[in-house]
């Protein structure tokens, strides 16, 4: 009775799992997600079952973002993430920022998450990932920007890099 018990209220509590997003909201910072693992109920005949969770609207996106720095990504429809249950309801610090009182009591709850764009399957791995160095780039790298493990860095582009307001060529300042 007490492991019964203790697995019915283990079915509503959420840590982490993967997700597939299905609306991006830019302005808010938001997005739509499917959860990418059904989950497993019993029946009355106690056997066991899976079913989809309701899509989880309006996640907030982790972003990167400290002192004044922020590293942004296109987050797009189809891009997997890792959604993370808080342990308690941030809502009103979401809302309103500085130190709150948790809204409800509910430990781990589905409507307490965050989505993380940074989990992916293995089909969907990154090509040619470099793991040396650090690298900001496109999936095919024909685009990037690399600091070498030895302080060299390195810049990359199938077309023109610019600096300053981006009017005008590197070749062109560099020629000057």
């Amino acid at each position: 009775a007490i492991q019964t018990a203790i697995d019915g209220r283990l079915v509503d509590l959420h840590t982490a799992l993967p997700g597939i997003v299905t609306v991006v909201h830019e302005s808010d910072q938001e997005v739509d997600v499917r959860l990418a693992l059904r989950r497993r109920v019993r029946d009355t005949s106690d056997a066991e079952t899976s079913r989809e969770v309701p899509i989880l609207s309006r996640v907030p996106l982790w972003v990167s973002r400290v002192s004044g720095f922020s590293i942004t990504m296109p987050v797009q429809v189809g891009d997997e993430v890792l959604v993370v249950f808080l342990e308690r309801d941030a809502s009103d610090w979401v809302d309103r920022g500085g130190v709150r009182d948790p809204t409800t009591r509910r430990p781990h709850h589905s409507s307490h998450r965050v989505a993380i764009p940074a989990l992916f399957s293995t089909p969907n791995r990154i090509p040619s990932y470099q793991a040396t160095d650090l690298e900001i780039r496109t999936d095919d790298r024909a685009g990037r920007v690399t600091l070498k493990a030895d302080g060299k860095v390195e810049v990359r582009s199938s077309s023109t890099v610019s600096i300053g307001d981006g009017t005008e060529e590197i070749v062109a300042l560099l020629s000057e």
